[in-house]
């Protein structure tokens, strides 16, 4: 079968299409009462850091690459800014209340410590990869938890200086977004 350019070209939707697909979307959200907007913010890291693979994979990276590595940190930004709470959390001993959100936050740490690793960003790297620990270990703790874990996993966090590490790391990418801005 011999494709042309005719048979390739996507038709131009209807001057109502937005509309009905808004109507459609909104509609959907109203209907779900178990979802919160909490949880759509959380989407934004991660269809930022699905926005810097696909670019990444673009044939011509001299054009793409500066949008790219802006969308790299402002994802990275946003995700430092959800897991310090998630930290702060942990470290006042509220590691149940912390849970969810960890559990939230793993997908996005990962895509976004790949990223940085593709993009020669090897401390974000390393600081997401001790993150990803952590995060791993809060998702997975149960409201059992022993004291002595509890104890043990904050003073991990204290020692490591995590919380410390990626304020410095958050406020530097917040820094370089605004500068290109």
């Amino acid at each position: 079968m011999h494709l042309d350019d005719e048979n390739l070209k996507i038709p131009e939707p209807d001057s109502d299409f937005e509309k009905r697909i808004w109507a459609r979307v909104s509609a959907e959200m109203g209907a779900r009462p178990g979802v919160s907007h909490k949880f759509l913010w959380m989407l934004v890291p991660a269809a930022l850091a699905i926005a810097f693979f696909v670019g990444r994979s673009s044939k011509d990276p001299e054009i793409v690459y500066l949008p790219q590595q802006q969308l790299l940190q402002a994802a990275t930004s946003e995700h430092l800014e959800r897991s310090k709470l998630v930290l702060i959390e942990t470290a006042n001993g509220a590691a149940p209340l912390a849970q969810a959100r960890a559990e939230e936050l793993l997908s996005t740490n990962r895509l976004l410590r790949r990223g940085a690793q593709e993009a020669g960003e090897l401390q974000t790297a390393e600081l997401l990869e001790e993150l990803e620990r952590v995060l791993l270990e809060v998702a997975h703790s149960s409201e059992t938890m022993k004291p002595e874990e509890a104890t043990a996993l904050r003073a991990r966090i204290r020692e490591q200086g995590l919380l410390f590490r990626v304020r410095l790391l958050e406020n530097k990418n917040k820094q370089n977004t605004e500068l290109t801005d």
